[in-house]
């Protein structure tokens, strides 16, 4: 299956082509190796089940409905059988590590899965080693206004979150993956992280089941890393526990007022309106 790579600032600025990538089951087999967090044997065969050639069992209702199934009923049968979501999200990590490998040139201790050490906190599935900023992200980012001197003094490690989702459903899974990124550098600033580690991140939405699926790389890079540190930390004030950072990340869900709120967030990076 070949996928169009394409690099973002943020969620909505500058986008640029990169190239079309082949990503075989072979490919998938074996970056998940290294690039999945969960135990799964034949990732190559879930690949092409789920992405290359969605395929899932029928259950008994798709053929044989119970005639007295109720009408006017709250729910509905189940047709077939669902996607995993451990399996789901282990293909999205798989493609997350050959964007690592094969776009950034990165090698596999240099792309290192990450988990919480205490509570319930939310962590992305990766960190990228960033020092120095790969050079087709560079390339990419100083093509676009991001000044030489941001990059320069970038974290050495980017959190990075890769998310599979079906045609459509990009902007929902940036959203998701970017509460994931705000939960890495809320944790980073009660750690007492320095101006440079807040704000840089990559979110990688993978979307299929149309003609030719994307891998969208959106590069999340401040426009002013001591105003985003500022931000955060008066977030980190006014929510001083991880309940209410939670509740501010679940605000981002809202219609009209989480999407205000995400809005001006995103405002803080570069591609932000």
């Amino acid at each position: 299956m070949i996928f169009d790579i394409w690099f973002r600032l943020g969620r909505d600025g500058a986008r640029q082509h990169v190239k079309p990538l082949q990503i075989l089951e072979g490919n998938i087999l074996t970056v998940g190796s290294f690039a999945g967090s969960y135990h799964v044997h034949s990732m190559d065969r879930h690949y092409r089940d789920y992405i290359v050639n969605p395929n899932f069992p029928l259950l008994a209702a798709a053929t044989a409905l119970h005639p007295d199934f109720p009408v006017n009923f709250s729910y509905k049968p189940l047709l077939e059988k669902l996607p995993s979501p451990g399996i789901s999200g282990n293909i999205g990590e798989a493609l997350g590590g050959i964007m690592g490998t094969n776009v950034f040139g990165l090698g596999p201790r240099q792309i290192i899965h990450i988990v919480p050490v205490k509570g319930r906190i939310k962590a992305p599935d990766f960190i990228f080693h960033s020092d120095p900023v790969p050079t087709e992200a560079r390339a990419f980012a100083q093509a676009h206004g991001v000044p030489a001197a941001t990059l320069d003094n970038a974290a050495a490690w980017w959190p990075a979150e890769a998310k599979a989702r079906k045609k459509g459903q990009g902007r929902a899974a940036f959203k998701e993956a970017f509460g994931q990124l705000i939960s890495y550098w809320w944790e980073l600033l009660e750690a007492g992280a320095s101006i440079e580690d807040v704000g840089y991140g990559f979110i990688m939405v993978a979307e299929y089941n149309q003609a030719v699926p994307t891998l969208t790389v959106h590069f999340l890079v401040p426009r002013n890393p001591a105003n985003v540190r500022r931000y955060f930390e008066k977030l980190r004030v006014a929510r001083p526990n991880r309940k209410a950072l939670g509740r501010f990340v679940r605000l981002f869900s809202a219609k009209t007022k989480g999407a205000k709120k995400l809005a001006r967030t995103l405002r803080y990076f570069h591609g932000g309106a």
